[in-house]
């Protein structure tokens, strides 16, 4: 899953100064503008993990927590799959929902015989979003394209290429050239952003683990995946609160893509799953529509004028 990180994309800046000498830094120079610089993208292996457990008691006695980093609830569930001589004060396999930057104590585990040896194992599994949230099923939905001229849908609900999973099944492709806007189809909380990922394509499937993306939170606990963003494009911060039509970041083609576009899906958390769901755009005059392949959106909004 992709997780949120309030730092700009990784870079290495190479300089000479004027003794000749090079330099090698994560940090621009503090040096005149005359110096010749330049800057390359570090690319990042994976996406940053901010749901995690942590060990805040001893080697000897370990004391878990469960720490989410994320501007958003999850659900977590802490399964145990492999132990020998252990005790513990808590159940393992419950699940819990985590609120926003928040943490939660597990408890602690011990050898049942201090005097033998002990040794245990866990997976810590999550899923966004809060599954007691109910999701507003007469929400509006803006068209997250600017105004001024139309863009094809060329993948809708239940697209054969890549929409049928659960968590894609009602998600849109829509195709935008690279750097074109993209505005916030509803307004919400930045929930995590993914910004420091710069290939794209279908040949490698862990490229889908690598597409820029913005999560934005809505009121009713649903949330709003924007994808495939252009590297270092992205407008808003983690924990930004956001209103509809608002410029967030540039369409791209990052991550497991076949072309430059925006995937853009409505989710929830139903029985720890990520799932998408069904929604409508609606139009400038607030009349609802449901996406259609091949079809043409229009934007309402132009960039810098949102509500």
């Amino acid at each position: 899953m992709g997780l949120i990180t309030d730092a700009a994309a990784a870079k290495l800046y190479k300089y000479q100064d004027k003794n000749g000498k090079w330099h090698f830094s994560d940090k621009p120079p503090k040096t005149d503008k005359d110096i010749d610089v330049k800057v390359e993208h570090l690319e990042k292996h994976e996406p940053t993990q901010k749901v995690f457990v942590q060990n805040r008691g001893s080697r000897q006695r370990p004391l878990l927590y469960v720490i989410n980093e994320l501007y958003g609830p999850v659900e977590v569930r802490v399964s145990l799959t492999k132990s020998y001589n252990i005790d513990s004060n808590f159940g393992w396999n419950d699940s819990f929902v985590i609120p926003a930057r928040g943490e939660k104590r597990i408890g602690y585990i011990k050898p049942q015989n201090p005097n033998a040896r002990w040794s245990y194992a866990y997976n810590t599994n999550y899923t966004l979003g809060d599954p007691n949230s109910q999701p507003d099923s007469q929400a509006n939905y803006a068209p997250p394209v600017p105004a001024g001229r139309g863009f094809r849908i060329t993948q809708a609900f239940n697209g054969i290429f890549s929409h049928q999973d659960s968590a894609n099944r009602y998600a849109v492709d829509i195709a935008m050239d690279v750097g074109t806007p993209v505005l916030a189809s509803r307004g919400g909380v930045v929930m995590d952003i993914e910004e420091d990922f710069s290939k794209g394509g279908i040949h490698n499937r862990k490229l889908a683990y690598k597409a820029n993306s913005v999560r934005i939170l809505h009121d009713d606990g649903t949330m709003a995946i924007y994808a495939h963003l252009q590297l270092e494009s992205i407008q808003v911060r983690a924990g930004e609160r956001v209103s509809t039509g608002q410029h967030i970041a540039n369409s791209g083609n990052t991550g497991f893509s076949s072309g430059p576009h925006l995937h853009f899906a409505i989710h929830r958390n139903k029985l720890q799953k990520l799932e998408s769901i069904p929604f409508k755009f609606s139009d400038r005059g607030g009349k609802q529509f449901t996406p259609q392949p091949n079809s043409t959106l229009t934007g309402h909004f132009r960039v810098g004028a949102y509500r």
